[in-house]
C-alpha cells in the first residue's frame, strides 16, 4: 500500500511510488508527481542503453534492440510512451493528464566515455516549467 502523500517534495513522491510499487492516487495526483513518475520509467531505459554501449559498442536505434517492451507499454499515469529511436534517443511521450497532450521529453546521448559511460542531454519543446523539477532539463522550444 502506498503511504506517499503530497504535500511530499514531488521527487520524494515519486521516488516513494518507485520504491513502493504503487502509483499516484487521484487525491496526490498534479502533472508534475505524475510526470515525474514517467520520467524515472524513462530513466531506468537509460540504463540499458549504457548496458547496450558497453555490450555492443555502439548506440541502440529502438526498444527492440535493448530487448524492451514497445513503447505503449510503458504507459502509465501522464506516460503514454518511452520509445528508443536513432541513436540511443529516448523519447517520453505525455497525454493529457501531464498538462500538455502530446508532449515529449527527450534523453539524448552525447557522448560515451569508458569512465563515466554515457553522457545525457535532456530537453523538451513542450513544457517550459521542466527545470522546476527535472533541474538538469531545458525547456527547448522549437525541437522535436
Amino acid at each position: 500500500m502506498c503511504s506517499a502523500k503530497l504535500p511530499l517534495p514531488l521527487i520524494a513522491l515519486a521516488v516513494a511510488t518507485l520504491f513502493n510499487g504503487c502509483t499516484v492516487t487521484s487525491e496526490q495526483s498534479t502533472p508534475q508527481a505524475e510526470m515525474i513518475e514517467g520520467f524515472l520509467a524513462g530513466s531506468a531505459v537509460r540504463y540499458a542503453v549504457q548496458d547496450y554501449v558497453i555490450e555492443h559498442g555502439r548506440l541502440p536505434a529502438s526498444n527492440q534492440d535493448l530487448g524492451l517492451p514497445e513503447p505503449q507499454a510503458y504507459a502509465r499515469g501522464a506516460l503514454s510512451s518511452v520509445a528508443v529511436g536513432e541513436r540511443g534517443r529516448i523519447t517520453l511521450t505525455f497525454n493529457e493528464r501531464s498538462g500538455v497532450d502530446d508532449g515529449t521529453i527527450q534523453l539524448v546521448p552525447i557522448a560515451s566515455d569508458p569512465l563515466y559511460g554515457v553522457q545525457w542531454d535532456c530537453k523538451t519543446p513542450s513544457f517550459e516549467d521542466i527545470q522546476s523539477w527535472a533541474p538538469a532539463c531545458r525547456f527547448a522550444p522549437g525541437q522535436r
